[in-house]
């Protein structure tokens, strides 16, 4: 969900460096969102075991 509200809000700035640094969080967020579920998969697989 931050990725996509992120994506949308670097899309409303004219500025390019502003845009940038907007979709960079994006970027970070869409990072952080993989970790998680990998985390997530591990876990569950533990509990499985």
């Amino acid at each position: 969900m931050a990725v996509s509200e992120y994506s949308d809000l670097a899309l409303k700035f004219t500025d390019p460096t502003l845009r940038m640094l907007v979709m960079s969080i994006a970027v970070d967020e869409y990072g952080h969102a993989r970790t998680f579920q990998a985390l997530l998969t591990l876990l569950s697989e533990e509990v499985e075991s």
